[in-house]
């Protein structure tokens, strides 16, 4: 976990065909979020549009839209997730639960 200007940001590997951690169900939380793919190609839903990711691209999207992503190329994919206001419990020392949000 780095932190840049009070805003936290991390790296997500998703293997072929096989979801992230814990952001490949659909999910949402009231941090704005940048996804910047470093490499692999990433299959990402937002409000049920789909969006093929490569690497070089940069996604914005505010709080709240449902969204999920998962790894499609042949080795997966990795991306920088950058969150405003940065996620707590992604925060060193965290001891509560997830603010992932499911329906």
């Amino acid at each position: 976990m780095n932190m840049i200007a009070k805003q936290a940001y991390h790296a997500v590997t998703s293997m072929p065909g096989c979801h992230s951690k814990d952001g490949s169900v659909p999910h949402w939380h009231d941090n704005e979020q940048i996804l910047v793919m470093v490499s692999g190609m990433c299959k990402l839903t937002i409000d049920g549009n789909i969006f093929d990711t490569h690497p070089g691209d940069l996604l914005f999207f505010p709080a709240g839209p449902r969204h999920g992503a998962i790894g499609t190329g042949p080795e997966g994919c990795v991306h920088y997730e950058i969150f405003a206001p940065a996620r707590p419990d992604q925060l060193p020392g965290w001891i509560g639960s997830s603010v992932l949000r499911y329906d």
